[in-house]
């Protein structure tokens, strides 16, 4: 091994002084003796540390004598994988193909009928969406890649492709633009980068010039996760005119600047740095043909998304390569905006986790974590190091390392995005060569980075999303290797509940009987198991004769067996008729509405439960909204199997010819934590509708006119497209003796329906009292019923019997009102009162109900607009 300044003269292990004279210097042993790289100077080959050493049986920079030796090891097992026989037999289906390897000539994989493939992409648990999509490789050299990507594949350990790797290559290589959705720890980074270095290798061989401008880019949401990649396209690029650029803060600008005017092919950095530097430097990207973005759902999330957009709208038309453990369908719609002709390829489960994870669920009140933990890291049993623990903040993070450092005796250190980078990095290096046996971390270190030897991780505190769950458990699994993870959990995370109990039954875990038995989850399970569990500590079943006792003790689903219809009255939404899913009532008056299968079906059981037990609404204002009887699991509509249903009051059930109006409230019918795909469609809905200009639209409607004529229901087609004018119309056509009528409408029953001290608007003017002073709930996207029996109106003491009521319903979007008053809903209350009272106001045509309207209809205005 030679010194950095005496190659040419010496072989000497001493470094020079400035005067020339050699002193004596110990050649440094580990490669943590060895400082950090300064800009422009050599970088060790193997840790990316300061090269101050040159290896003399390779030439390569190395930084000691371990990394040398760690040079030579790899180079070693390449020559005896070298001498192996030719032909190596790959099972492929039924047969075997025979791959050889050779230096002198790459044979193409054998062709395939498109039915094998097929059989072959089965076996590989891959699927594909896309036109021409070409077959997956079964070896490195049979995709013609440069003999020197595979000869450094070969030194780096990677013997045969792993299935994401068989077939995202050859996609790539083609140039097509690809979506890939893969566990992790299956091979991602590889599977991206060995197309990148070959590409760009071969193009610069094919046109040599002096002025190297940059070919690729690859980005990613954090500093650590950049800089293994960067390490990972060093080492498949070593030894052709491959050069890489590091461009992440906590790092000096000036250095990475100058490495890339000096030449470079790749640049891998996160968004955010590398925008600073384009703004403040003149870098040519003319010449950047590939774009690839690491962890893609969390790059096109809202806080990266702007920025990324601003990286490829500086490019010109690159492919695009991303990839990600979890990709939720907007991030594939963007996907498929950004890039034509996309590909998609889901290898394993799509969006599910790491098989090779052992999922270890523990029901654990907050105040007892840290006891349980100390358990599990003081049991020979249980503690197998190195372990990442993952909390959910950065103060945490440092202190519940300090606290297992002085209870348990077991050094560990926090990690998370406060620390300087040279910090984090010292931090992961301590952790990786085995000094530090524990790191606490923030999410930062949950996407994409490969910490090599951990096996087990614990999840502290559970992560805001299912996604970023399955990144941090999957930190302890590389390649298939088996790992395990141990998830502490309580009421606290009772938003994920739903989708974490779906996780673990599918990967075969035990599901704790608090989680089983928890309101959400008992949702979830009652669903999938339509009802049925075999053992008693997840999930019990009861018929509807105690269901009401059993209920108060434990949230579990159960059975009902009433006889059951649709109803006959619905005006709006999802009808159960036809064989499609929708609500169905029973003879008791009770109302059964299916729950639905996303989060918008927990928000609204969820709303009702608190509701109905919250002792600050006042008694007046529970008449606005229907009795709550609990959840009840009962035979689907569609016949798709027992489905979990909310059980409310029928509203209509007490009025043979009820005419009823359903007004969806607010200018925005979302909630704010909706997909992007969710809002895009609502407010689709909302352009084109009264919601926007007025605060409210008319989903449904259906009078009663008279025993001949019967209902007047207009079209769900003709409401949809109602326009002011129209609704403005509607609500006179409500309560006219004539609303079918192509005549103005009467409004004969304004008076008695609109007015009063018990009517509609009265009723309304209440409402809008309460939402003026409440702010426990944002009711976004809730409707209001109007609901009358016009065959009654006008007999004495019918109205305080059955007559005008108005109901609030649907709150499947209802969220936390966190002390803000809800101007959304109180907005379109606003504009629908004014409405109704100008309707009041203007009305030439009384009943002798009158009155019961002593006030003059100028009063109520004013009282309105008070």
């Amino acid at each position: 091994m030679e010194d950095k300044h005496e190659v040419n003269d010496h072989k000497t292990l001493s470094p020079v002084t400035h005067s020339g004279e050699a002193t004596v210097s110990v050649v440094k042993e580990k490669c943590w003796d060895q400082r950090e790289a300064l800009p422009g100077e050599p970088c060790c080959v193997i840790c990316g540390r300061y090269g101050e050493y040159i290896c003399d049986e390779t030439d390569d920079d190395i930084c000691s004598i371990e990394c040398k030796s760690t040079l030579l090891g790899r180079l070693s097992n390449a020559q005896k994988r070298e001498k192996l026989p030719h032909q190596v037999r790959i099972p492929v289906v039924d047969e075997c193909v025979y791959v050889r390897d050779n230096d002198d000539d790459i044979l193409k994989a054998p062709s395939l009928s498109d039915n094998e493939v097929e059989v072959l992409r089965n076996k590989l648990e891959i699927q594909v969406k896309g036109a021409s999509v070409p077959p997956p490789i079964l070896s490195f050299s049979s995709c013609n890649l440069p003999q020197k990507v595979q000869k450094n594949l070969e030194a780096a350990g990677y013997e045969v492709p792993t299935p994401i790797q068989m077939q995202a290559i050859p996609i790539a290589l083609t140039g097509r633009n690809l979506l890939v959705s893969a566990a992790t720890g299956s091979g991602k980074t590889a599977s991206f980068l060995v197309p990148i270095v070959s590409r760009c290798s071969k193009f610069r061989l094919a046109n040599p010039t002096s002025q190297r401008k940059p070919l690729a880019m690859v980005l990613a949401p954090t500093r650590e996760l950049c800089v293994q990649v960067e390490e990972q396209a060093k080492v498949l690029g070593n030894g052709l005119p491959f050069k890489t650029a590091l461009v992440v803060g906590g790092e000096p600008m000036a250095g990475q600047i100058y490495r890339i005017h000096h030449g470079v092919e790749l640049i891998v950095g996160t968004p955010g740095r590398l925008i600073d530097l384009l703004t403040k430097h003149n870098v040519e990207l003319d010449e950047v043909s590939i774009l690839a973005l690491d962890e893609v759902d969390c790059m096109l999330e809202r806080g990266f998304r702007d920025q990324v957009m601003q990286v490829f709208l500086a490019l010109s038309q690159p492919q695009i390569l991303m990839y990600s453990a979890t990709v939720p369908r907007e991030v594939e719609n963007i996907g498929s905006l950004l890039a034509k002709d996309l590909v998609f390829v889901t290898a394993g489960k799509d969006n599910g986790t790491n098989k090779s994870v052992k999922q270890i669920a523990i029901w654990v009140e907050s105040k007892h974590k840290k006891r349980k933990l100390f358990e599990i890291l003081m049991s020979q049993q249980h503690f197998k190091p190195p372990v990442v623990v993952f909390v959910g903040s950065r103060l945490g993070a440092d202190l519940l390392s300090e606290a297992i450092t002085v209870t348990t005796g077991i050094k560990a250190l926090p990690f998370h995005g406060e620390k300087p980078m040279k910090e984090r990095r010292n931090t992961l290096r301590l952790f990786l060569t085995g000094e530090v046996s524990i790191i606490v971390a923030t999410g930062v270190l949950g996407r994409g980075v490969d910490l090599l030897k951990v096996r087990q991780v614990i999840v502290f505190d559970m992560p805001n999303s299912i996604k970023e769950y399955i990144h941090q458990i999957g930190r302890a699994s590389r390649l298939g290797e088996e790992g395990t993870a141990f998830l502490f959990l309580n009421e606290e995370d009772k938003n994920l509940f739903q989708d974490l109990v779906g996780m673990l039954k599918s990967s075969g875990a035990v599901i704790p009987w608090e989680l089983a038995n928890s309101r959400t989850a008992g949702t979830y399970l009652a669903r999938e198991l339509g009802g049925q569990l075999e053992s008693k500590e997840c999930f019990s079943v009861t018929d509807t004769d105690s269901a009401e006792t059993k209920y108060s003790k434990s949230p579990s689903a159960f059975i009902i067996k009433t006889m059951l219809k649709a109803p006959d009255h619905q005006v709006a939404g999802h009808q159960a008729h036809a064989g499609k899913l929708g609500p169905l009532v029973d003879d008791s008056g009770r109302f059964y509405k299916p729950l639905q299968s996303d989060e918008r079906g927990t928000k609204e059981a969820a709303f009702y439960s608190s509701f109905s037990s919250n002792s600050k609404i006042p008694t007046p204002i529970r008449r606005f909204f229907p009795t709550y009887h609990g959840t009840q699991l009962l035979e689907a509509s569609d016949g798709s199997g027992m489905h979990l249903h909310l059980v409310l009051q029928d509203i209509v059930s007490n009025r043979l010819d009820p005419s009823v109006m359903d007004i969806k409230m607010g200018s925005r019918t979302w909630y704010p934590q909706a997909s992007e795909d969710y809002i895009m469609k609502c407010l689709k809905k909302d352009r084109e509708s009264t919601s926007v200009p007025l605060g409210f639209r008319i989903s449904g409607l259906q009078t009663y006119e008279s025993e001949k004529l019967g209902y007047w229901k207009p079209d769900k087609k003709v409401v949809q497209d109602f326009t002011l004018e129209d609704v403005k119309l509607t609500l006179k056509r409500f309560v006219s003796s004539n609303p079918s009528s192509n005549a103005e409408p009467d409004c004969a029953l304004a008076s008695l329906i609109y007015g009063g001290s018990d009517g509609i608007l009265a009723q309304l003017l209440e409402l809008k009292a309460w939402f003026e002073d409440q702010t426990m709930y944002q009711f976004y996207s809730c409707s209001v019923l109007m609901v009358y029996e016009k065959a009654g109106v006008g007999e004495e003491g019918l109205r305080s019997r059955s007559g005008a009521e108005v109901k609030l319903v649907d709150f499947a979007h209802v969220v936390d009102g966190e002390g803000v008053i809800d101007h959304n809903f109180l907005g379109g209350l606003c504009s629908l009162i004014k409405f109704v009272s100008d309707i009041l106001v203007s009305s030439t045509n009384r009943s002798k109900a009158e009155g019961d309207l002593k006030e003059q209809p100028e009063n109520i205005a004013n009282d309105v607009k008070a």
